[in-house]
């Protein structure tokens, strides 16, 4: 969920969040959550549709009195990399006060990777650092430390696990690719079919793929890692 500052854009994410929501609400799922720059929109949205089962912030980075609201909401926060880089007071002083049964550890590889790998691409097995920085916050042994593993594997140029052979996962193609056939169900196979495999692996949860809507053709970022620039066939692909 990100802040955008159309607020045509904006209202549309808020409709397709909900439903998203919602539809957790119906098969008895936990959601995972990626919020950047709208905490609190988030929250809000969340006081008033609940999600019934709960789920994970990935990559929690508000404050300590926020944290309390979602953990009250049934949340789990996730803590990666960020949390062993010396600016990130904020996770930092979340991770070490609140209840040991209220977050998980996480990675977002290839990226945040972890002091003393930063700048490499990250890995799984990177965590132990991450475990390690937040035990020390929190002055107890890295054993009591949960673990939570989570990948971005969503097709097309982002096919972390699809790209070897090795892991078994299919490799699938772009989101876009998705997109253009308009065809929800279409969808469905693709998360059904990466949900299966990443479960036998180990994988907690997949963070891909995400309801991102391509507004902007030059986004090197986005670009075919979306279902596409219209936000109505985004969201019935994502629901």
């Amino acid at each position: 969920y990100y802040w955008e500052k159309d607020e045509q854009i904006r209202e549309k994410q808020k409709e397709i969040f909900i439903a998203q929501i919602n539809l957790a609400n119906k098969l008895n799922l936990p959601i995972s959550i990626h919020c950047r720059d709208a905490l609190e929109d988030c929250l809000n949205i969340l006081k008033t549709h609940q999600a019934k089962s709960g789920g994970v912030m990935h990559c929690y980075a508000g404050s300590f009195e926020m944290a309390n609201e979602f953990i009250k909401l049934g949340f789990l926060l996730g803590f990666g990399g960020t949390t062993t880089f010396k600016n990130s007071v904020r996770p930092k002083e979340v991770v070490s006060k609140i209840p040991e049964d209220s977050f998980v550890l996480e990675t977002d590889a290839p990226y945040l990777t972890p002091v003393p790998f930063r700048g490499q691409p990250n890995h799984s097995k990177y965590l132990k650092f991450v475990g390690d920085e937040i035990a020390i916050l929190r002055g107890v042994s890295s054993s009591k430390i949960p673990l939570f593993i989570g990948v971005d594997e969503e097709g097309g140029r982002v096919a972390r696990l699809g790209n070897n052979a090795k892991t078994g996962v299919t490799k699938i193609d772009s989101m876009k690719s998705v997109g253009d056939t308009k065809n929800p169900d279409n969808a469905y196979t693709v998360g059904k079919t990466l949900g299966k495999e990443l479960s036998k692996l180990g994988f907690n949860v997949d963070f891909a793929p995400v309801a991102d809507v391509n507004t902007n053709p030059d986004n090197p970022v986005i670009g075919k890692r979306a279902f596409g620039s219209n936000p109505e066939v985004a969201g019935k692909m994502v629901a």
